[in-house]
């Protein structure tokens, strides 16, 4: 199943509506790398939003993606790290003017570019 783009944008607008720090999502791709492990990652993503470390639509919106992958850890890793490009494209900006659950690529791409 091809990755979801839109999907990964609004997990990287909610990203950074609920203030998630770019260390959570470092260590996103630490533990595939080091687990190999698709539904480790999931597993870990509902750890830390249990420690308030990743918000909860932030961590629901990355698990559902990750689970519609299977075990792929190639394609888990691509997700990943399009996520990082996308939360780290709005690093310097303030909070995203739409709405997250109904956000587009698109969308998030003319915020970040504008």
């Amino acid at each position: 199943m091809p990755i979801d783009l839109n999907k990964l944008a609004k997990a990287a607008c909610w990203a950074k509506v609920e203030n998630v720090d770019r260390a959570q999502v470092n260590k996103l791709l630490e533990v595939l790398e080091s687990t190999k492990n698709v539904l480790y990652v999931t597993i870990f993503i509902a750890k830390q939003r249990a420690r308030g470390e990743i918000g909860r639509y932030t961590a629901r919106t990355l698990s559902e993606i990750l689970l519609s992958l299977g075990e792929n850890v190639e394609e888990a890793r691509e997700a990943l790290g399009l996520f990082k490009w996308l939360f780290e494209a709005a690093a310097d900006r303030r909070r995203p003017p739409m709405r997250c659950d109904t956000v587009t690529l698109k969308d998030y791409l003319s915020w970040v570019l504008s």
